[in-house]
């Protein structure tokens, strides 16, 4: 679109008394959006002015001698001035328009983007009027489609779509003649469909296909669909949007072509056939994936010769469809050698075939034998035992192996199993199969003879037999080896002396056989093992007979037997008490080699113990065994009877105390005491009282009848300064005054003092006097259970009074720890008396104003005063704790009350200093309280 050009006319000339002004503006051409600079020429500098401009484009007014605008439309304007002092000056100009929109494509068809471009514009964000009833805000370029064909004016408004005339173009849209079809017929997978975009006005064209491909291409395109199913097919120029794209519905079907594959799940070495179906008549590219290729007809055979997943693909000569493949997958080895049975027994004929293979003739070889040229299938005798190879070997494949199980059930049986020399011994091979066999024995023996030999062996040692089956051409012999020994057994009885009515026991010794056959001579016969149990019921001379091999040996090994009458027996007291200890003898035996088990008792030896102890009562099993093995074992029952004997003591006591003991239901009227404490021993009453001087641990020892008691009672008593858990509870130490506190005149009476305790339990607490951290003295006190305790004035030391100043007094316990605190008493020897307290009196209340005045009696040899004041009294059992504070006045001092609470006690001291600072006199401690009353 072109604009008409307008010429710029700027006149404004204004003549006053020989000077004239005027406006000038720069520059001379102006632009729409282009900034214009006025001002004006002709002032003089020695007569300022101001200036108010209208720019008569109803635009705000504008102040300066110099201003900028800018005119957002074209046009002609007035431009005025008025000055400060009156004037007024004219200018007219004139805006020319060279904005221009221009349209790609220029005649667009309906349904077609159009992209608008602009030019020379002000702003880059416009407000769009596209004539079809579209109005959008946006920048340049734009896009905009048109739906119907007409003639539209497009609209651009500059300055973000404020001002007030617009840029305009006229678009002729034209119908939408555009189209897309498909050609070539139906449409199939992995077969290309051609496309063809008619009365577009561009190319190449942006295409997409619908099923993820996209290109740019001619109009006519061809296009492969590698699966079959429902697509959209879209065209557009480049660049534009999808809504202006022709679209096209297609179905695609199938690809007809496929290839089948006999069997689904072939092995190596298989023959694989394959079938092309769908494929027209003619020769085919078939390959196999495993390297191989041919070209064939629609059918074709191969064999694969490893194992893996491989692609088949075929496809026609000429043909411009894709291949079609399918996967073939060879994940075993389909040939095996089987072998019925597969496990054996020595001498069983097995059938042996190799499956899968289509070989006319193979080579076979088992163990060692080989067997050439011979069919897939054969069947094979196996003589001898063990693992035995069978490899199959195919011209042009991998060979085929088995192993076979050929298990041997034959043994040499020997009867009788233990061989005697001399003996015959008959030799079987069991499960043998014969009907000859060689028969091979150590020594140099070797006979043809039956599965059963007999032969007698002369010499002993270890033999080996062998027997060579199958009429001894077996090349693994049956091999057993035997043990002839000489014949040493004979029969022992445990114990030399038998006694009727008594078990005893025999052994036959060196005999081959666990199970015996005994004839023990009094008409009682049995089988039994090599050791047996046996009663004689009355005395008598016995012969006792043993026969090996459950009787089958056919001979007898004897021994003589002396059957006894028993008349052991123990003798005892009549009366076995527990926890006494008695003496035990068996009589009816001799010898001295007896082991005795009397149970919880313990074991002894001898035929007579002493000193056994039962410490249960009740019936005791006792048994009793001859090391010598003369006699066999003898039991007895013994009865002990509860003993209900028992000394009474207190669980402790203290030094000094009397102790009272008691001997309950001791036999005899006297009891023999033994006290541990080193007194002599006592032969008194069943009751009696005795006194520990010392404490510690001593054990009491109790005996009846006098003494002549064998059994000893005993226990422990704790002798002990202190009960156990004993706890002291209150402690007291003050002087007489009853406080902690005193003054003393140098070389006075000393002051008097008192220590109270009390505790729970009983003790002797023990301690000592510390004065000034040295010690004074020594005392000891008894405190009986919940008694206050008053320590005797005897064991308190009088306090010394020679040296002037402070003195503490305190102690420290010994034998006991006491967990609370010890109090200390302090006392001040003075050398120029005690300094006497005025006001306030002690105890006193006092007003709890601001500050209070202490006031004291000044001593005559005191120069000066420090006194200390506190709201804790214990600070003042301690120098360290007193904070002193020099006393301007020589008898009082003020302090304030603010720091103090009310209704608490306060406490204070004065104590006075010589000139050159020695403290040699102090008051007592005195107290008041700040009240509100």
């Amino acid at each position: 679109m072109k604009k008409l050009l307008f010429a710029v006319v700027c006149i404004g000339i204004f003549v006053v008394s020989g000077w004239s002004l005027e406006i000038q503006c720069q520059p001379g051409q102006i632009w729409v959006g282009t900034p214009v600079q006025f001002s004006i020429i002709g002032i003089d500098a020695s007569m300022p002015i101001s200036a108010t401009w209208n720019m008569g484009d109803n635009s705000p007014q504008l102040n300066g001698l110099s201003v900028s605008h800018e005119f957002k439309d074209p046009g002609t304007y007035s431009i005025q001035c008025n000055c400060a002092d009156g004037r007024m000056l004219t200018r007219s100009l004139q805006v020319m328009d060279h904005r221009v929109i221009t349209a790609s494509p220029g005649s667009p068809k309906a349904g077609e983007m159009t992209t608008f471009q602009t030019q020379f514009f002000a702003r880059n964000q416009l407000r769009w009027n596209f004539g079809d009833g579209s109005v959008e805000n946006g920048s340049s370029p734009i896009s905009h489609t048109f739906s119907n064909p007409g003639s539209f004016e497009v609209k651009a408004f500059d300055y973000n779509g404020e001002s007030s005339q617009p840029v305009k173009i006229t678009i002729i849209v034209a119908p939408d003649n555009r189209t897309l079809t498909m050609t070539g017929g139906t449409a199939k997978a992995n077969f290309p469909t051609e496309f063809q975009a008619a009365n577009f006005n561009v190319s190449p064209l942006q295409w997409n296909f619908g099923d993820g491909t996209t290109e740019t291409a001619p109009p006519n395109v061809q296009h492969v669909y590698r699966n079959p199913g429902n697509f959209s097919v879209s065209v557009t120029v480049p660049g534009q949007n999808s809504a202006s794209a022709k679209t096209l519905a297609i179905q695609v079907s199938p690809d007809p072509r496929r290839v089948e594959v006999l069997p689904s799940n072939p092995g190596k070495y298989e023959a694989v056939s394959m079938q092309a179906v769908g494929f027209p008549d003619g020769n085919l590219l078939w390959d196999f994936g495993d390297g191989a290729q041919v070209t064939a007809n629609r059918q074709v055979s191969h064999a694969y010769d490893r194992l893996g997943n491989f692609t088949v693909t075929v496809k026609g000569q000429t043909s411009s469809a894709l291949p079609v493949s399918t996967q073939i997958r060879i994940q075993r080895d389909r040939r095996e050698l089987k072998l019925v049975p597969e496990t054996v027994q020595v001498g069983a004929v097995v059938q042996i075939k190799a499956l899968n293979v289509t070989a006319g003739s193979v080579n076979w070889r088992i163990g060692s034998e080989d067997l050439m040229g011979r069919p897939s299938e054969i069947s094979h005798r196996f003589v001898d035992p063990g693992f035995v190879d069978v490899v199959c070997n195919i011209p042009g494949q991998t060979p085929l192996t088995a192993r076979i199980r050929v298990n041997d059930s034959r043994r040499i049986a020997v009867s009788p199993k233990v061989v005697f020399t001399g003996s015959k011994v008959d030799l079987t091979l069991l499960n043998g199969k014969g009907p000859g066999v060689r028969w091979e024995i150590t020594g140099g023996v070797s006979r043809n003879n039956g599965l059963l030999f007999t032969h007698e062996f002369t010499q002993p040692g270890s033999i080996t037999i062998q027997a060579y089956d199958f009429n001894g051409t077996a090349k693994t012999p049956v091999t057993k080896k035997i043990q002839v020994i000489p014949d040493n057994r004979e029969i022992v009885s445990e114990y030399k002396t038998i006694f009727a009515g008594a078990k005893t026991s025999v052994r036959a010794l060196r005999f081959r056989d666990a199970s015996i056959q005994w004839d023990f001579g009094d008409g009682q016969r049995r089988m039994g093992t090599t050791n047996m149990e046996h009663l004689y019921s009355n005395p008598g001379l016995y012969t006792l007979k043993a026969v090996d091999f459950r009787g089958r040996d056919g001979k007898n090994v004897t021994l003589s037997v002396q059957v006894l009458q028993d008349t052991r027996k123990i003798i005892h007291p009549n009366r076995i008490r527990e926890g006494e200890a008695v003496d035990l003898e068996l009589t009816g035996v001799t010898g001295d080699r007896f082991s005795w088990d009397l149970g919880e008792a313990g074991r002894h030896t001898g035929r007579k113990i002493r000193g056994v102890l039962f410490r249960r009562p009740g019936s005791v099993q006792v048994r009793i065994e001859d090391s010598s093995q003369v006699y066999p074992p003898f039991t007895a029952l013994l009865m002990v009877q509860a003993d209900t004997r028992r000394v009474t003591v207190p669980v402790f006591a203290l030094p000094g105390e009397a102790v009272a003991m008691k001997a309950e239901n001791f036999d005899g009227p006297k009891v023999a005491w033994t006290f541990g404490d080193g007194s002599a021993d006592v032969v008194g009453a069943k009751s009696v009282s005795h006194v520990y001087a010392k404490p510690g641990t001593f054990t009491f020892v109790a005996r009846d009848n006098g003494g002549a008691g064998k059994k000893e009672f005993t226990g422990t008593l704790s002798v002990v300064e202190l009960s156990p858990r004993f706890t002291l509870q209150y402690l007291e130490l003050a002087f007489d005054s009853g406080k902690a506190y005193s003054v003393v005149p140098l070389k006075n009476r000393p002051p008097r003092y008192s220590l109270k305790m009390k505790g729970s339990g009983r003790g002797i607490l023990r301690g000592k006097w510390k004065l000034d951290d040295q010690t004074l003295g020594l005392f000891t006190i008894v405190l009986r259970d919940g008694e206050t305790a008053v320590l005797k004035r005897s064991q308190m030391p009088k306090l010394p009074v020679q040296d002037v100043g402070m003195h503490h007094l305190s102690f420290e316990l010994s034998n006991f720890r006491f967990s609370g605190r010890i109090p200390t008493l302090r006392y001040f020897v003075s050398a120029g008396g005690a300094i006497q307290l005025l006001s306030p009196e002690p105890g006193e209340k006092v007003s709890a104003k601001d500050r209070i005045v202490l006031k004291w009696k000044p001593s005559r040899a005191a120069t000066h005063y420090d006194v200390a004041v506190s709201a804790v009294p214990f600070q003042f059992l301690s120098d360290r704790q007193i904070r002193w504070n020099a006393a301007s006045n020589t008898g009082m001092v003020s302090i304030p009350l603010k720091d103090f609470k009310k209704e608490k006690w306060i406490y204070w001291l004065v104590r006075g200093k010589n000139a050159s600072g020695r403290e040699i006199t102090t008051s007592e401690v005195g107290s008041f309280r700040p009240s509100c009353d």
